[in-house]
């Protein structure tokens, strides 16, 4: 709160954290799921399935003509001109901030009984019992 930020930590279903991702009254809002956002199966980071005005995954209701049309542009431009058409997007989306990027650090904690072998710390907190096994 020193700085005009507070944090109010809830936990809720996924459904209510993402209709509460819309815009409301105040100037910005966050909200984390820690899911994050995977770019597949294109790879490309071209922003359209996030950032189009009519993405079906553009939770915050980001709403920008420009970013359309460049957008559109990384869909539509020849291999030849995709690094020119893809830098004029990325130049002009980082000036916007349509989103806050959010690392999701190391989160899982975990205790395991030391005859338990074959678990393995997951980066993505998944665990895979089939490889798990016990000793004497």
């Amino acid at each position: 709160a020193q700085v005009g930020i507070t944090i109010n930590l809830s936990q809720a279903p996924f459904n209510q954290v993402i209709s509460n991702a819309s815009p409301t009254s105040t100037s910005w809002q966050m909200e984390n799921w820690a899911g994050g956002w995977v770019y597949a199966p294109d790879y490309a980071p071209t922003g359209g399935e996030i950032f189009s005005s009519t993405a079906g995954s553009n939770f915050g209701s980001y709403n920008d003509p420009t970013a359309d049309k460049l957008i559109n542009e990384t869909h539509t431009a020849p291999a030849s001109q995709f690094n020119s058409v893809f830098n004029q997007y990325q130049d002009y989306m980082v000036q916007q901030l349509p989103v806050f990027y959010q690392p999701n650090p190391p989160f899982q904690l975990s205790e395991i009984q030391s005859n338990l072998k074959g678990v393995t710390q997951n980066p993505y907190a998944n665990i895979t019992p089939e490889t798990w096994y016990f000793v004497k």
